[in-house]
């Protein structure tokens, strides 16, 4: 059997407001494979995030079984995009490609 592979691309949108141009870079970009798009966590995201997170097949590994808070939630997005801005990578969500539904997330921490 053949391996696929599957390169991501930097699908980056044309900045065209000013409070766009104060965003940095990667917070514009969205990675895309074949199969997958993932973009950069946003502070509309927090709702997505908190359900995936308290959803009792995830949080057993990512919180030992305890169910966050929403304000928890907001925390770590807000964490995430002070890491975007200072160093430019952070959380990224994880969509199969045309479906709105979130199926993971990524995160790069230092």
């Amino acid at each position: 059997m053949v391996a696929k592979r599957f390169a991501a691309y930097y699908i980056c949108s044309v900045i065209a407001d000013e409070a766009a141009l104060r965003t940095p870079l990667m917070m514009s970009c969205e990675l895309e494979t074949t199969r997958l798009q993932l973009p950069p966590c946003q502070i509309e995201d927090i709702q997505l995030v908190h359900t995936l997170w308290t959803s009792d097949r995830i949080r057993f590994f990512l919180f030992d079984n305890r169910v966050i808070s929403s304000d928890e939630a907001q925390s770590f997005v807000e964490d995430n995009l002070t890491n975007f801005e200072q160093h430019g990578y952070g959380l990224w969500l994880v969509f199969v490609r045309g479906n709105d539904c979130l199926v993971s997330y990524s995160k790069r921490s230092h």
